[in-house]
């Protein structure tokens, strides 16, 4: 998943994106760790940025919860997951949930179940942030990028038909 901020090039543009992108992205992962939503730094980590004088990308590679994800939640899916189990049994060893272990099991099979009882939990009734989405931690850094780098190119536009 890619979001992409993009102006076409118009004359010399030198420097329009300059910055913008780092602190996008530490906007990002500020507003993740002022919110809670860094169980396993995965996702933060993934963030980065491309920019040169005309184009400014804003991206997440590698593992990490998908930008939808973190911001609208998932929906209900009646037929059944979409095959993230692993990566829920994962969430709940890395946000170090408590879980019963029963006298027959390790805590490994108790974080097991734990994670198969919330992921079907989740494909029969969404999550609670698909219940009530949450834009506090993308869309304000987005929006700011956006704004500054739509700004810094029409600046340079503007100078150049002056000329």
């Amino acid at each position: 998943n890619r979001m992409q901020i993009t102006e076409e090039r118009r004359g010399d543009t030198s420097g329009a994106a300059e910055g913008i992108g780092e602190r996008c992205v530490n906007s990002i992962r500020t507003a993740m760790a002022s919110a809670n939503e860094n169980a396993s730094g995965r996702t933060s980590a993934s963030l980065g940025y491309k920019e040169d004088n005309y184009n400014l990308l804003v991206f997440a590679d590698g593992e990490h919860a998908p930008f939808h994800t973190t911001q609208w939640g998932n929906k209900p899916t009646p037929k059944g997951g979409n095959g993230f189990l692993p990566q829920i049994i994962q969430w709940v060893k890395d946000k170090r949930l408590s879980v019963d272990v029963k006298p027959t099991e390790t805590l490994e099979q108790a974080q097991a179940r734990a994670g198969r009882a919330i992921y079907t939990k989740i494909w029969r009734e969404g999550t609670e942030r698909y219940k009530s989405p949450r834009q506090d931690i993308y869309t304000p850094a987005l929006d700011a990028a956006i704004g500054e780098f739509t700004n810094k190119v029409a600046g340079a536009v503007v100078k150049i038909l002056l000329k």
